[in-house]
């Protein structure tokens, strides 16, 4: 498993250095490479033998050793007396393994207990209890969807798990430069989250292109246009279709500039129609959770015009955490 984040930010990653068949983990705070999750914090207690005994177990880094098998027959009659002895300490030895593999077990035993009041933190948000499954909460798409999962991780409960993959100045046009269908389906395949809320189109005003950079629709061509980004939608959605997962697509506002802000309300009506034949994708809306419409969301722009201002977002992760999936 990757490494969940549980501060104050959530992780912000890079897919360029992924490798093998472990989910990155990734550290806290701006876009940054991956490194490896930690380790099961649960070890087994060895105990080593003497020198004519294998050791008994020996993938661990803590040994207590005890000579089992002593050679010399002097060493055997001085030993004779405390023989008993060093049984009662292998006995110690091996009741201490049992102890310390089921308290590592326990660990992942989830209370049946249902009739207890339920457990909040200090903004009344509720925390699952000791044991229960934490939920697991991907967000994935361009520069916009890394600052909306920067304010969802204030807004969702501390137990919840939340991973932001954020690629800047992506979208679906251009798989040239990322493949975002081709990147869910590995994720969808083999670390699939319970929720992923995936945010495009900022990114989208422009001809359509192949893997190789080859133009295969004209931004012109509206209708041809309209079909292969439908198609685009279709594949992402899909990858999580067997997946146990709910897609939760969320549009973005209409921005200062209009080939970009009205290409964004019209990617949000193309989305919504190929959700409507998808039972596992929900489909939100941040100029709806903002209330600005199909208005240009001034109040809500900084100065470049395109991206969302930190009180914007975070009114958005409030709203988007009260709602189904993640509610």
């Amino acid at each position: 498993m990757w490494t969940p984040a549980t501060g104050p930010l959530p992780m912000a990653c890079t897919t360029t250095a992924t490798s093998g068949s472990m989910e990155p983990g990734c550290l806290n705070g701006a876009i940054t490479n991956h490194s490896p999750a930690p380790t099961d914090p649960c070890f087994r207690f060895p105990i080593t033998s003497g020198s004519t005994e294998p050791s008994l177990i020996t993938d661990s880094s803590a040994s207590c050793s005890m000579v089992i098998s002593p050679t010399n027959r002097d060493v055997k009659r001085r030993w004779s007396a405390a023989w008993l002895g060093n049984l009662a300490v292998l006995a110690c030895a091996v009741l201490a393994c049992a102890v310390v593999a089921a308290s590592c077990s326990d660990q992942n035993t989830v209370s049946a207990e249902s009739n207890q009041p339920p457990i909040t933190d200090a903004s009344g948000q509720p925390v699952a209890a000791a044991g229960a499954p934490a939920k697991k909460i991907t967000v994935a798409g361009d520069s916009i969807s890394v600052g909306l999962g920067a304010s969802l991780r204030k807004a969702v409960s501390p137990d919840v798990t939340l991973k932001v993959i954020g690629e800047e100045g992506t979208g679906l046009a251009r798989p040239d430069d990322f493949n975002w269908p081709e990147r869910l389906r590995t994720l969808a395949r083999d670390f699939p989250p319970e929720v992923l809320l995936l945010s495009l189109s900022s990114n989208d005003a422009q001809d359509l292109a192949d893997e190789n950079g080859n133009q295969v629709v004209a931004y012109s061509q509206s209708e041809a246009w309209d079909l292969e980004y439908s198609n685009r939608l279709a594949e992402s959605f899909d990858a999580f279709k067997d997946s146990g997962t709910t897609v939760l697509w969320v549009g973005h506002v209409r921005t200062q500039k209009d080939k970009v802000g009205l290409a964004n309300r019209h990617i949000q009506q193309l989305a919504a129609q190929v959700a409507s034949t998808r039972p596992w994708v929900v489909v939100q809306d941040l100029a709806t959770l903002l209330g600005t419409g199909d208005q240009v969301a001034k109040d809500c722009l900084v100065a470049d015009g395109l991206h969302l201002k930190t009180d914007c977002l975070d009114l958005a992760a409030r709203a988007l955490r009260d709602l189904p999936p993640i509610a």
